[in-house]
């Protein structure tokens, strides 16, 4: 069982820069506002929620209904 793990080194010259750029934003914008992290975690449980909501709302007695 004994596998090598490869490292994957950091992007470098201009999509490290873009990368490097990225993370920076990301710093500034918390500091600013928690908004922009609220987005980035929402985002794939929005994608996610709508299946599940529609098959539930099926069983919901019809004065519950939208």
């Amino acid at each position: 069982m004994s596998e090598s793990i490869t490292s994957v080194s950091p992007p470098t010259g201009w999509r490290g820069a873009v990368v490097r750029a990225g993370l920076a934003a990301l710093r500034v914008s918390l500091k600013v506002s928690s908004g922009p992290m609220v987005w980035v975690i929402r985002r794939p449980f929005a994608e996610t929620d709508k299946q599940p909501a529609a098959s539930l709302r099926v069983q919901a007695p019809a004065e519950c209904r939208p």
